[in-house]
């Protein structure tokens, strides 16, 4: 069941990431990149690594695609994509896979059987994947992981810089 949950996946993750290259409107092609980071977190999950998981879900998925979004409003803001869509059809489709979403959530978590926590582990105790990639990235690879983050700053001063000269 898992190896089939793996290649859905990795057929959405693909087909996101066609979307993206292939969409003419920049929001659809952001909301494509949303499917195909959410895709590659659920792969991480079924693989087993749920720290990367979550954090291409949290980071990617939910902060990224924040910014890349106002961006996007920044450059373009009159975009007829933004203007009142008259088709039902879309309102449709989207109640229907959230009613699926939400059918597939209830089944999956809805009747688990409640677990009991294990008490937490003392402080100097902590091992596993977090606790090695925690001291890979912050001891051995700091000084890139510093240099991304500033990159990453000066791209969004670049999109409000221009976003602003437009604007005027």
């Amino acid at each position: 069941m898992q190896e089939v949950l793996f290649y859905i996946f990795a057929l959405l993750a693909i087909a996101g990431a066609l979307s993206v290259i292939l969409q003419k409107k920049t929001m659809y092609a952001a909301i494509s990149l949303v499917i195909t980071f959410m895709a590659v977190s659920i792969i991480y999950f079924l693989l087993g690594a749920q720290f990367i998981g979550l954090l291409q879900l949290i980071i990617y998925a939910g902060a990224i695609m924040v910014l890349f979004l106002i961006v996007i409003l920044l450059l373009d803001p009159f975009s007829e994509i933004f203007l009142r869509n008259q088709s039902l059809a879309w309102v449709g489709l989207a109640v229907l896979l959230g009613a699926g979403l939400f059918g597939i959530l209830y089944t999956a978590f809805g009747q688990a059987p409640v677990e009991i926590v294990a008490p937490p582990v003392p402080p100097g105790e902590l091992t596993g994947h977090t606790q090695s990639l925690a001291d890979v990235l912050f001891k051995q690879y700091l000084l890139p992981f510093e240099v991304i983050s500033i990159l990453i700053l000066v791209a969004i001063l670049g999109a409000v810089i221009l976003a602003k000269k437009r604007i005027s």
